[in-house]
């Protein structure tokens, strides 16, 4: 085996001729070689780490990405429910004056479902009273139950305790009775059983209560059950309005 000490004269003995010694010259030509396994080594270990910070970056990158695609989607669908509410209050501002009535603007600032009631933020210096009808622009959604100075209770269309005079529009009208079966129903019940009820027909307001002008929309026929039994027809009724969707509604006085 060559010593250390032999290699260190060699050495010094090629420093002090003013050569190149030869263990140094081995060492660079071994290290200096484009496939000795030292440089491979080295080389691959530099494309790994590489790779690893290319990968890190480009997954930061999707991240990023797929947070300014979220934020767009939010933005466009807040967008798309300022548009669908401000239609809303236009047409509530622009509802037809049924019956030659005049209608109060009014904000929803209490919602019992359970109870089927609201409370409005008009009251008697509005002008608002018992029995008066509130409507959305899609029609009816209850009537004025109690009122104070600057609010008032309304009972809702889906309410078992509710009742109102309704039609169907149907040549000609067939009178009747609506009742409220929660959320999502009501019921009208006919006397008449010689005319035909079709699905799809729609309800609305008979106007034969001195509150509750006639023509406001109610719903329309979703299922027909007759008894003739007992002289009777009941028509289940999809109400127009969603209750749960209202914010704004007016009072006609």
């Amino acid at each position: 085996m060559i010593s250390a000490s032999f290699l260190g004269r060699v050495q010094t003995d090629a420093r002090n001729a003013h050569r190149v010694d030869p263990i140094s010259s081995f060492v660079v030509s071994l290290v200096s070689l484009p496939g000795t396994p030292i440089l491979r080594a080295a080389n691959a270990v530099e494309d790994f780490f590489g790779g690893v910070f290319e990968v890190n970056r480009l997954r930061a990158e999707v991240r990023r990405l797929k947070a300014q695609e979220l934020q767009w989607s939010l933005y466009a669908e807040r967008v798309d429910d300022l548009v669908s509410h401000v239609d809303y209050l236009r047409r509530l501002q622009n509802l037809p004056a049924v019956g030659g009535r005049t209608s109060v603007p009014a904000l929803v600032i209490g919602f019992a479902p359970h109870e089927h009631r609201m409370t409005l933020s008009v009251g008697t210096r509005d002008g608002v009273a018992p029995d008066l009808a509130v409507v959305t622009p899609e029609g009816l959604l209850g009537v004025v139950q109690s009122v104070e100075a600057t609010r008032c209770q309304i009972r809702l269309i889906s309410s078992p305790q509710f009742r109102v005079g309704t039609i169907v529009l149907r040549t000609p009208p067939l009178d009747g009775i609506a009742k409220g079966e929660g959320r999502d129903v009501m019921v009208v019940e006919l006397t008449d059983l010689s005319q035909k009820v079709d699905l799809n027909d729609v309800i609305v307001t008979s106007g034969y209560s001195e509150a509750i002008p006639r023509g406001i929309p109610v719903g329309k026929v979703i299922q027909v059950e007759s008894n003739p039994e007992f002289g009777l027809r009941r028509l289940r009724v999809f109400p127009g309005v969603r209750i749960s969707d209202v914010r704004e509604v007016a009072v006609i006085r």
